[in-house]
């Protein structure tokens, strides 16, 4: 029996797009595609401590932009601006 090196490939892909790059992969024949056992890629993501308070201040900001966009007299579009 013939013995080859192997190597080990991490691929990420979108989950919209998975089922067709593994069907590609599994087609050519080189490889071989196993689930991870600890399923690393589905923990959560440790959020950031001031991700919350920047999320209620960007919230807050776009109120006032649309509270205050009547009262804003302008030529230009509000795409332009």
């Amino acid at each position: 029996m013939a013995v080859d090196r192997m190597k080990k490939a991490e691929i990420y892909v979108h989950r919209s797009a998975l089922d067709g790059v593994l069907a590609a992969l599994q087609k050519t024949g080189s490889f071989e595609v196993r689930s991870l056992a600890s399923n690393d890629s589905e923990q959560a993501v440790p959020r950031h401590p001031d991700l919350t308070r920047l999320e209620t201040l960007l919230g807050e900001s776009r109120f006032l932009l649309r509270f205050l966009e009547p009262h804003f007299a302008t030529d230009k579009s509000a795409i332009v601006r």
